[in-house]
């Protein structure tokens, strides 16, 4: 009996130390669930709070982001309207431009119907008694120097006067002003070899270039504030009208057009339709 009661004790003591375990575990147990709560009650506070804020802040979100995409579509639609008017200002300039062409041609071709007509005119007679006396040399005649130096048109061609280069190297055979059965000659006639190159005397514009009874391939160049220089009985014309040409610039060649037997450049300058002696502007 002894046996059995001390047996019984030493079990009722492992009972109470398994008890007294258990309930410190079930404290500590406890006191991590009530630490839990807490945390999730703080963690539950800050989500209510973050609830709370996005719904206040989330309208003026989305009010930003749909003026956000009216001002992108806005932006789009500006950008469409700036390329369609740059596309119609692009072609407007191309109209512009072509219309500024047509007529800039029509005024040079006025122009030149206008001034070389009124010219021709005026030395019909005198080229016509070139023509027949053309080997009646009043003198002997002159060699003329080749052009060292073709000097650019600053502000008047007035100011080149004595100045100007020979707009081709050979021999004067017929001087201004000399007498014909027909009147008096409104230029020279300087003879050279067919071909040879025939320089602009200064800067200039061409009025006129093209065949013309009588003439052969003439070419006349507009030097500005009437004065114009005058090149005929041409091989070629090297020009067109509306060409700009610079002091020295090759615009034709000697030749026996026009019906010539000698090949020679009738070479005129004028001042405002009246001829004025050459051998007075070149040297």
């Amino acid at each position: 009996r002894v046996s059995q009661l001390t047996s019984v004790t030493q079990s009722l003591q492992r009972l109470e130390a398994l008890k007294a375990q258990n309930e410190k575990e079930t404290a500590e147990l406890e006191r991590n669930v009530a630490q839990k709560k807490v945390e999730q009650a703080a963690v539950e506070s800050l989500r209510k709070k973050r609830t709370e804020l996005l719904g206040q802040v989330s309208p003026d979100i989305l009010s930003n982001e749909q003026q956000l995409n009216r001002l992108k579509d806005s932006e789009s639609e500006l950008k469409n309207l700036l390329s369609s008017l740059q596309t119609s200002s692009n072609d407007l300039n191309d109209e512009i431009l072509k219309a500024r062409a047509l007529r800039k041609e029509r005024i040079e071709a006025q122009e030149a119907a206008f001034v070389a007509p009124k010219i021709l005119d005026e030395e019909n007679n005198a080229l016509a008694s070139v023509k027949k006396g053309e080997t009646e040399n009043t003198g002997e005649a002159i060699t003329l120097p080749s052009a060292s130096h073709f000097p650019a048109l600053q502000n008047d061609f007035s100011a080149l006067k004595g100045e100007l280069p020979w707009p081709v190297k050979g021999n004067l055979v017929q001087k201004f002003g000399s007498a014909r059965e027909e009147g008096k000659l409104d230029g020279v006639l300087i003879a050279a070899p067919e071909g040879t190159e025939i320089q602009s005397i200064t800067d200039g514009k061409i009025v006129y270039a093209d065949w013309m009874r009588g003439y052969g391939l003439l070419i006349i160049v507009d030097h500005g504030k009437g004065y114009i220089s005058l090149y005929a009985f041409n091989q070629s014309l090297y020009k067109k009208v509306g060409d700009v040409v610079n002091a020295g610039d090759v615009i034709a060649s000697v030749g026996l057009s026009g019906g010539h037997d000698q090949a020679s450049l009738y070479f005129g300058i004028r001042k405002k339709g009246k001829a004025v002696d050459p051998m007075e502007w070149c040297h």
